[in-house]
């Protein structure tokens, strides 16, 4: 049996003791000499003599944060935390110091921005309710007011700044120390870092709040923040922090980099915190929120920004990135013979002007908005000679209205006379009438116009209400053809929003103020969307008593259209109410009309070029309908309108085809002529071939004048000569008259069922969706039983409906139902009552079918064909 080998003997090594404790030993004094050399190469490396003695002379001169004349030290703690510096080449603390007066600063140009009369609070309030800024001299408020949690922050980043002052302590903190001073601010302390290998970074104690900034010597950038609790705007501090931080780059620093040298600054001005309602002010809205507050922009230029009497203008140029290319605009402001230079205006700044924060219009959006307003009214009168615009202080309005050859006077009312002139310096685009032949250079010195620095309702209540003082000289005035409406939006919340849009007595008086045949044309603000709720239940709650005060008052027609490319973040809204349904026929003219009264109507200009810039005839034919969001919006109603509760029912009737219906002689009588009669059995309810009445032959009003001239200007017994008499007698025998675009026209079905004779004495078994109203609000009328006060109950509809307006052809065409079950081998019988719309006509038609039930008299066709 074979043994296992032996074991081995385990292996030991012996150490002494020493040997372990030098080894300990030498392992620590690698790994400090090591991290030694790395610190002294990478971290603490000598800086340039350059910058030693920089550091030297600063620490020794760091500016110390003064008091002004005139302000008491706030009564505060100071206290310091220490943390590491280790990559800091410098620090150092500065606190504001007592007794200290501060005479050296020029404070010519100080801008007051913050109250800090009440030191135990430190942020005294919120922005104030107005615009105006706080001064040292009057900023001792109430004890008992509401203090805020609120403020405003103000961002900015500049770009092409010289390095050598973005790497100086000493010229940084005096130039954070000056803004805080010339802004009117207590700086109680501030501390600073000079960081390795080069930059800055700042934070100062504000007795308001605080200031900070940190710089990139290398990238020349430097990054700031001032945040204020106090009731100070900061928007007016930017002229200055830009001046004393904007350093421009030294000739060595440029070399290389010329094209891109000028200091770049991009800003941003917030409201931080909650506050009240009744403490918000206009920076609240649009021109705080949209602009002021978005950093991306690429230009903010303020252009102007000054509280009238009655409102604070503010007047921005700027640019966005999504909009604009920054480097393609300076490259259109050079004269290297690029496209971009020989076209600058596309490459150019947007212009914005701000109400009371709220938009009003933009440069890109000036042709737009301003053509859109005025010219598809004025299209909608045969010749407008007075025109009233209401507001319009930019005069861009009544520049529009100028360029039409038959006006003879243009009045405009706008009550803020310093609104005008600073529209005519700032925004000289909008009033330049220089181009139209015979015109002025401002549109305000035109012969044509003049313009009232008065109270718009004033002006017309005591000339046009019902208890005017038309009578004295003083306040007499001729009525016009066109009103203007170019004030505040309904939108806007605001209380004179409702005395203007929401007072009946006000829009009785425009109403009287306007000819026979007078139109007012509004603006309404944002258009709604599909997803928008009923008016009625929303903000829009103006824009929906207006339309129900201006049918109420006695408008005839009333239309609402939109245009989108005002420079607005939505479509614009625009409403356009005529006194006289004829108008109406203006307004749905054909886009070859259009054109020619363009041609006829509107101004030459001096340059040759077209002097309507947006609006043609083509723009304004994509006005005649509402859009699909004002048609949404009015449906959401409660109770649904009629004509949307109709429609709907639609949707699910049975429909029988065409193909079960035949033309034979009517069983009416010997002079009955030809009848549709069904082949099957029909229910009630039943559509009738609705794809056939869907097609039918529609003649316009200003087609139908036509041929109707042709008709008595051409010799009939000329047979080279189109005979349009025959094309008439279908016209009138077989159609209906309509008068949905405001005249009198003419629809004809284009199938069998245009043979469909009248039952007479309510024997008629079928009926359209507009007689099932009728039947439903005013019983069954006939030809038996009608009289001549029926025919607003036969025609009643709601002066304002975008449903109606919106499906115009489908209205025409007219679609049949079955009103009772019909058998099979049945005649089909309309209501002829309701085949005329014009009111002079409506009841001697009427009388017409009776003569012929009664067999007193033939019917067009019977007459033709017995001939």
């Amino acid at each position: 049996m074979a043994t296992s080998p032996p074991s081995p003997k385990p292996f030991i090594v012996r150490v002494t003791l020493r040997f372990i404790y030098i080894n300990v030993f030498i392992s620590i004094l690698v790994a400090f000499t090591v991290g030694r050399l790395a610190r002294v190469l990478l971290i603490d490396r000598p800086s340039p003599q350059w910058q030693e003695d920089q550091l030297n002379e600063e620490s020794a001169s760091l500016p110390t944060p003064l008091l002004l004349d005139g302000k008491e030290v706030p009564i505060t703690e100071y206290t310091a935390k220490h943390f590491d510096t280790s990559k800091s080449a410098h620090t150092v603390s500065k606190y504001l110091q007592n007794g200290v007066e501060h005479t050296e600063l020029d404070m010519s140009e100080a801008e007051p921005v913050c109250s800090n009369s009440d030191t135990e609070t430190k942020c005294s309030r919120g922005l104030s309710p107005t615009p105006s800024v706080t001064s040292s001299t009057d900023s001792i408020e109430d004890e008992e007011e509401e203090h805020l949690p609120a403020g405003q922050h103000l961002l900015i980043d500049i770009r092409n700044v010289s390095s050598q002052f973005l790497n100086s302590e000493l010229r940084l903190a005096q130039a954070m120390i000056d803004v805080v001073n010339l802004s009117k601010l207590t700086l109680l302390s501030y501390h600073c870092h000079s960081l390795i290998p080069m930059g800055v970074s700042c934070v100062g104690v504000l007795l308001e709040s605080h200031v900070s900034f940190h710089t990139w010597p290398k990238e020349g950038v430097i990054t700031l923040d001032l945040f204020t609790c106090g009731s100070g705007e900061l928007v007016p501090v930017l002229p200055i922090i830009e001046r004393l931080f904007a350093v421009p780059m030294s000739p060595e620093e440029l070399i290389g980099n010329e094209k891109d040298s000028l200091p770049y600054l991009v800003w941003s001005h917030k409201l931080r915190g909650f506050r009240n309602r009744e403490s918000e002010n206009y920076l609240s809205t649009e021109l705080g929120r949209d602009m002021l507050g978005d950093l991306t922009y690429t230009v903010k230029e303020k252009l102007a920004s000054t509280q009238t009497k009655y409102q604070h203008i503010d007047i921005y140029n700027r640019m966005h990135p999504t909009e604009s290319d920054y480097s393609l605009y300076l490259r259109s402001l050079s004269n290297d013979g690029s496209y971009y230079s020989k076209n600058p205006a596309l490459y150019g700044l947007d212009r914005t002007v701000y109400l009371d924060g709220v938009s009003q219009s933009t440069l890109h959006g000036l042709e737009a908005y301003h053509e859109a307003l005025v010219h598809p009214a004025m299209f909608a009168h045969y010749e407008p000679k007075r025109v009233a615009i209401i507001g319009g202080g930019e005069c861009a309005t009544l520049r529009e209205v100028l360029k039409h050859n038959t006006i003879t006077n243009v009045k405009m009312i706008e009550i803020d006379e310093e609104m005008v002139e600073v529209s005519r310096k700032a925004l000289p685009e909008w009033s330049d009438c220089s181009d139209i032949v015979g015109s002025a250079a401002w549109c305000g010195d035109d012969e044509r116009a003049d313009i009232y620095y008065e109270d718009a309702m004033a002006w017309f209540n005591n000339r046009f209400s019902e208890e005017s003082k038309i009578d004295s000289e003083e306040y007499r005035e001729d009525p016009f053809d066109i009103l203007i409406m170019d004030a505040l939006d309904p939108q806007d919340n605001v209380p004179f929003a409702d005395v203007l849009y929401n007072n009946e007595n006000f829009l009785r008086t425009l109403y009287n103020a306007l000819s026979k045949d007078g139109i007012i044309v509004l603006q309404l603000g944002r258009a709604p969307t599909a997803k928008s709720p009923a008016e009625d239940f929303s903000r829009d709650s103006r824009r929906d008593m207006l339309t129900k005060s201006l049918g109420k008052i006695g408008f005839k027609s009333i239309h609402t259209y939109e245009e989108a490319h005002c420079g607005f973040e939505e479509p614009w809204t625009y409403l356009i109410a005529m006194k006289d349904k004829e108008n109406r026929a203006l307004w749905y003219r054909t886009i070859a009309e259009k054109s020619y009264d363009i041609y006829e109507r509107i101004l030459k200009t001096e340059s040759g070029e077209p002097a309507l810039k947006f609006v043609d005839s083509i723009t304004m034919n994509s006005y005649l309908l509402p859009t699909k969001g004002h048609e949404t919006v009015y449906c959401r109603k409660d109770p649904m309108p009629d004509s949307c509760a109709i429609s709907l029912k639609q949707k699910n009737v049975v429909d029988v085809p065409i193909s079960n219906f035949e033309v034979k002689n009517s069983t009416i009588g010997e002079y009955g002529g030809r009848g549709v009669f069904t082949k099957i059995d029909i229910k009630k309810g039943t559509s009738l071939a609705r794809d056939e009445q869907s097609v039918v032959v529609e003649i316009l009003p200003y087609t139908l004048s036509v041929m109707e001239y042709l008709k008595e200007a051409v010799d009939s017994d000329d047979d080279e000569i189109f005979n349009i008499d025959d094309v008439l007698n279908y016209v009138y025998g077989y159609g209906w008259s309509t008068a949905k675009f405001g005249l009198r026209g003419y629809n004809v079905d284009s199938g069998y069922l245009t043979f469909c004779n009248h039952g007479c004495q309510g024997s008629y078994n079928v009926e359209t969706s507009s007689d099932r109203v009728h039947q439903r609000r005013h019983g069954k009328i006939t030809e038996q039983n009608a009289q001549p006060s029926q025919f607003g109950e036969m025609f009643s509809r709601d002066i304002f409906d975008p449903f109606f307006d919106r499906h115009l052809d489908q209205e025409g065409s007219n679609y049949l139902f079955a009103s009772k079950d019909l058998k099979a081998g049945s005649e089909v019988f309309d209501n002829y009552v309701t085949m005329v719309e014009e009111e002079d006509q409506w009841f001697p038609y009427v009388q017409y079918l009776k003569q012929i039930c009664s067999g007193d008299a033939l019917g067009e066709i019977a007459k033709i064909e017995s001939n």
